[in-house]
């Protein structure tokens, strides 16, 4: 009777748990040796690097539906024209690379992936680079960023959104940037949505060894901040998010951590070949957190890192999450492919 018991509970378990996620999603091409960026430039079509190649220019074409690859040699010499570095962010739609120059040009440029148009926005004197995210609206005619010369790790005072366009590079619409609460913690963009709305990530430092992260849906031009309900709670951390190229749907990259289990409870758990480490999930809400669907999750293994005075854990899982243009299909890296699934 007891082993019966066990046994339903087993199963009731393993009947619980998500799909995996490398079921659901096909790989590509081979990046583990990749040194820049992936993205869509079409609905059928990735652009990536070559292999080894040191300075990461975007140089071939990857078909994701047959995985044929073909060079870009108009896009590589456009990129060799603006002296393109690492930090780079394509548009929604595909069409465009925003180049960051960090502090080494008082300028931002951009070139279409054709390689046939430029677009050059010049800076502030005072203006400098810190190399965080610049994300697109999801119209793919404007991207904005934080500007501010005095802001610190734990301050947003004197902190301004900045709004860029394609249309007029003199163009420049600066917004007031409030900090996102009484907490003391650094705000920073992680994703253009559809008008003058952002989503945002907040850090705060709890000292001596921890930090948090809090999300939220801001909008530039009301200043209203809405925390947002995400598909995470308890032993679980968002990592990062990517808007759909519409921006009404959110991608998200979970991390659940492992809990501890009974030991007749994880015997039983290896005999059926079940991971017992920590995963990675991949979720699809509405731009608020609503709607939560968990696509798939994968088993991760987890590494530290020391530094600034904080002890941190992270999963080496999927990154670099993009969206399809028509938002039908999505890619990730992991295990040094390029994946892409359905959506």
């Amino acid at each position: 009777m007891t082993i019966t018991v066990i046994f339903v509970i087993v199963l009731a378990y393993m009947s619980m748990r998500p799909r995996s996620l490398l079921d659901l999603a096909r790989p590509v091409v081979d990046c583990s040796n990749w040194y820049g960026p992936s993205f869509w430039i079409s609905t059928r079509e990735m652009a990536g690097p070559k292999q080894g190649d040191e300075s990461g220019l975007t140089a071939l074409a990857f078909d994701v539906e047959t995985g044929a690859q073909r060079p870009l040699p108009e896009l590589v010499a456009a990129l060799n024209r603006v002296e393109a570095g690492c930090n780079r962010f394509s548009s929604p739609d595909g069409r465009w690379i925003l180049i960051d120059h960090l502090n080494n040009k008082p300028y931002y440029d951009a070139v279409s992936t054709d390689g046939s148009r430029h677009v050059r926005w010049p800076k502030l004197e005072s203006e400098t680079s810190a190399g965080g995210n610049i994300p697109w609206f999801a119209d793919s005619k404007r991207w904005v960023y934080i500007f501010s010369s005095s802001a610190g790790f734990t301050s947003n005072d004197g902190v301004k959104a900045v709004i860029r366009c394609l249309k007029d590079p003199t163009s420049r619409k600066e917004i007031p940037w409030p900090k996102p609460g009484n907490e003391s913690g650094f705000e920073q963009i992680a994703t253009g949505l559809h008008d003058d709305l952002v989503i945002t990530s907040t850090i705060f430092a709890k000292r001596p060894s921890t930090i948090r992260v809090t999300w939220h849906k801001r909008d530039l031009i009301r200043g209203t901040l809405e925390r947002l309900n995400l598909p995470a709670a308890g032993g679980e951390e968002v990592l990062s998010v990517a808007a759909s190229p519409g921006g009404r749907r959110l991608a998200w990259l979970v991390w659940h951590k492992q809990s501890p289990k009974p030991k007749w409870l994880s015997r039983f758990l290896h005999l059926f070949r079940s991971s017992e480490k920590d995963c990675e999930s991949l979720w699809i809400t509405d731009e608020d957190g609503g709607h939560q669907r968990e696509i798939g999750r994968v088993p991760v293994d987890v590494f530290t890192d020391s530094g600034h005075g904080f002890t941190t854990a992270m999963p080496n899982g999927p990154g670099e999450l993009n969206w399809s243009p028509d938002g039908r299909r999505m890619s990730f890296q992991f295990e040094g492919r390029l994946w892409v699934m359905s959506i």
